[in-house]
């Protein structure tokens, strides 16, 4: 039963699980960062903390009726594959150049091109929805860690 439990775990709350374990190091990264820096991080375990236990008491009542279900084994309820498709490796690949390109193009730039290209790859096609969009989450990322917090943003090498 704690097989499928696991099983369970990894096919329905694998992004959950796993923002927990960085929201956890952010935490303990953060301990190091002056007093005021730390605000954000109290702030985002405040909310996130009662989610992440939500989260985990609904997990036990969904296993639970999956489990009761006679039909589950019958639709796949406990297979664990990835199902990988050409729509998560082109957000991966996305992901990973923007990763990588940030210290060398600064994040402003980069960060509005890689929302607008993933915005455009998601199907929205609104050229001011695309551009606003991108545009605002980025004031609004510098708003709170530039301006708030005080902490630099790559500036990229090309500039």
């Amino acid at each position: 039963m704690l097989v499928k439990y696991i099983r369970f775990l990894i096919k329905n709350y694998l992004f959950a699980l796993i923002a927990l374990a960085f929201a956890g190091a952010y935490w303990i990264s953060a301990k190091d960062l002056p007093e005021k820096a730390t605000d954000f991080p109290r702030a985002l375990f405040l909310v996130l903390i009662p989610l992440f236990i939500w989260n985990g008491v609904n997990s036990v009542k969904e296993f639970r009726a999956t489990l009761s279900d006679a039909e589950a084994e019958s639709l796949g309820k406990w297979d664990c594959s990835l199902h990988i498709t050409k729509q998560k490796v082109v957000v991966t690949a996305l992901t990973l150049a923007y990763i990588v390109l940030i210290s060398y193009v600064g994040f402003f730039i980069c960060t509005i091109v890689y929302l607008a290209a993933l915005s455009f790859y998601l199907g929205i096609r609104r050229p001011v929805a695309i551009i606003l969009f991108s545009v605002l989450f980025t004031v609004a990322v510098y708003g709170i860690f530039v301006l708030w917090l005080q902490i630099r943003m790559p500036a990229g090498i090309l500039f």
